[in-house]
């Protein structure tokens, strides 16, 4: 079986409730350990990280394996293959789903509910104030207030 070192040991007895507390190792091994044993020794992650180690390669700037090591992590990159390494190795099911994600959604007619009611509202007043500016023409005090609207600078 794979992953049957010390820590693997460690973590398929942690799987089986045969050890009870806590093991320091990185997500990636939980993750795998989780992929292959899915059921029988499903081992739980803790939502704070203790330690991230991140991957990279230090070499010297003027080192003539730069232009080497940028075009073969650019390829790399362009083909795919980091996020299909992330798909098939990196499960990472065992967080906590959670019910709507950050990326785009569609608008639904409860997202522009709020546009529909002042849409409305203004379309409303605009009725109001051309029926207003209809009956002027037939009351004179109506059409000497607008007028006075007017002249005090309150529309151009």
């Amino acid at each position: 079986q794979p992953g049957k070192d010390s820590l693997g040991s460690t973590v398929e007895k942690l799987g089986r409730h045969l050890i009870d507390g806590v093991v320091l190792i990185p997500l990636d091994h939980a993750a795998y350990h989780n992929r292959i044993f899915p059921k029988q020794e499903f081992v739980y992650v803790a939502k704070e990280h203790v330690g991230v180690y991140p991957v990279g390669f230090y070499y010297p700037k003027k080192s003539r394996l730069t232009k080497v090591f940028d075009d073969q992590i650019r390829n790399i990159q362009s083909t795919g293959l980091i996020d299909f390494w992330l798909r098939r190795y990196g499960d990472y099911d065992f967080f906590q789903k959670q019910e709507s994600g950050g990326g785009p959604r569609k608008l639904s007619n409860s997202h522009l509910a709020g546009g529909y009611q002042v849409f409305l509202g203004w379309l409303a007043v605009s009725c109001i104030v051309f029926g207003l500016e209809l009956l002027s023409v037939r009351c004179a005090w109506l059409r000497r207030l607008f007028e006075a609207i007017m002249e005090q600078g309150g529309c151009d």
